[in-house]
């Protein structure tokens, strides 16, 4: 997935926006373009998506309320789970199924920006010790211990996940 800049997702929404209602072909293509572009990055993207993703979540045509669901895994607006729920109910079958697509991926999202978030506090008390010892501590160095550490880390967790699920059986 190509991360682009929010310059990429305003051009896109300023050409959503502006696309005739009856231009339906052209609007799904530039629901699909958003999905090439990874998350908005900013929260005035974000919302600005969101409410034009609302308004084309009733649209007649099945192909855009079909695009929608695609979009919505890439935001992490509060809206983005009501409005896979409302596709996941639609009248069309391709409609739900990639609304439940979307469900699963919105999941992994959740999960891998978790990890990330993990892996950035260990790096940034890593990159602390390698400004304490600048000498000492090579870029190589800091790189295989924060992979040490996030090895570490992720045997620790499951351990743990495994002996709460044997406390519970």
């Amino acid at each position: 997935m190509a991360i682009e800049s929010p310059a990429a997702w305003a051009d896109i929404l300023d050409r959503l926006e502006s696309a005739p209602s009856d231009a339906w072909q052209e609007r799904a293509n530039f629901l699909e373009r958003l999905v090439g572009l990874g998350p908005p990055k900013e929260d005035r993207l974000e919302d600005r998506a969101v409410e034009m993703l609302e308004a084309l979540a009733t649209n007649p045509k099945w192909e855009i309320r079909r695009a929608v669901a695609d979009v919505l895994p890439h935001l992490s607006h509060v809206k983005t789970q009501s409005l896979l729920d409302r596709l996941g109910c639609d009248a069309n079958k391709w409609v739900r199924e990639s609304a439940r697509w979307a469900r699963k991926k919105l999941r992994i999202n959740s999960s891998i920006d978790k990890r990330d978030r993990k892996y950035d506090q260990i790096r940034k008390l890593i990159l602390q010790l390698k400004r304490k010892h600048p000498d000492e501590i090579t870029d190589e160095i800091a790189d295989e211990v924060l992979k040490i550490a996030f090895k570490a880390g992720e045997k620790y967790y499951e351990e743990l996940a495994a002996e709460a699920v044997h406390q519970t059986n």
